[in-house]
C-alpha cells in the first residue's frame, strides 16, 4: 500500500517545503502541481520551462528525501505538440508516475501516444465520469480517470451512481 500527500494540503508554500514536509511524515510519496513555485532559490513554477539544471536540482531534492511524485497536476495540458512533449520529457526526467489533467477529448489519442512513449500515466479530471469513461475507450491502460467526488455532487452526480 502507498501513502502520499498532495502537496496542497500544506498550504500555499513552495515544492521544496512541500517536500520537506511528506518527507516529515516519512510516507515516501507526493502528488506536486505546475502551479507550485520551485523554491526561493528557484522562485519558477515547478513546470517543463524548468531548465536541465533546475530540473537536476528537483531531482537531487526527490532522491535527497527519497521521495517519489507519484502525481503531477498538471493544469491544462499544451495544445502545441513541442510543449507536450516537453511535459512529457519533464515528467518522465523527475520520475512523475501520472500526469493529472484535464484535456479536450479530440487530444486523448495524441496523449496516449506520448504516454507509451515515455512510459508515463495520464489520469483526466472531469465533472462527468461517464462522459470520461467514454472517452478512453480504445485508449492504452496509461490513460485513465482522477476521481474527483466533489465536482461530481457539484454536477449532481453521485459517486455511487458512477
Amino acid at each position: 500500500m502507498r501513502v502520499g500527500f498532495s502537496a496542497s494540503a500544506f498550504g500555499p508554500i513552495s515544492f521544496w517545503e512541500s517536500a520537506a514536509k511528506a518527507d516529515s511524515l516519512a510516507t515516501g510519496f507526493l502528488e506536486a502541481a505546475s502551479s507550485q513555485k520551485v523554491s526561493a532559490e528557484i522562485p519558477k513554477s515547478l513546470d517543463y520551462n524548468l531548465s536541465p539544471d533546475e530540473v537536476t536540482a528537483v531531482k537531487n531534492r526527490l532522491a535527497e528525501l527519497r521521495l517519489r511524485l507519484v502525481a503531477y497536476r498538471a493544469g491544462a495540458i499544451p495544445t502545441d505538440e513541442t510543449s507536450r512533449r516537453r511535459l512529457f520529457e519533464f515528467a518522465k526526467a523527475v520520475d512523475i508516475e501520472t500526469i493529472v489533467t484535464s484535456a479536450a477529448p479530440a487530444a486523448l489519442p495524441d496523449l496516449d501516444k506520448l504516454a507509451g512513449e515515455f512510459g508515463v500515466n495520464v489520469a483526466f479530471e472531469g465533472s462527468n465520469p461517464k462522459t470520461l469513461m467514454s472517452s478512453l475507450d480504445g485508449l492504452s491502460s496509461r490513460m485513465g480517470l482522477s476521481a474527483d467526488t466533489a465536482a461530481w455532487e457539484q454536477a449532481g452526480i453521485k459517486p455511487s451512481m458512477g
